[in-house]
């Protein structure tokens, strides 16, 4: 692309300053138009995450999680202590 469609004159190319870490996909960089102030995102500057990154709450999930797993496995084997000392 190398002008705007709307105005139809040139457009300069941008960097993206940021994105959302939990976002399906990101654009990298952008076409801008510098007279009416018009931003295209182009399919080329597309990066999809793939579920790589893990957002701060869904590792707070697996751990609480973990944690709820370990206090269960901890009851069920007092359980199953008590219950052999019961039956020696």
């Amino acid at each position: 692309m190398t002008h705007c469609n709307h105005c139809k004159k040139e457009v300069e190319l941008r960097k993206t300053k940021k994105h959302k870490s939990n976002a399906a996909y990101h654009f990298t960089h952008y076409y801008y138009c510098v007279s009416c102030k018009k931003m295209y995102m182009s399919e080329e500057f597309k990066v999809s995450n793939d579920g790589v990154q893990d957002t701060k709450r869904e590792l707070k999930k697996k751990l609480k999680m973990d944690k709820a797993t370990v206090n269960f496995l901890k009851d069920t084997r007092q359980r199953i202590n008590n219950l052999l000392e019961k039956y020696e």
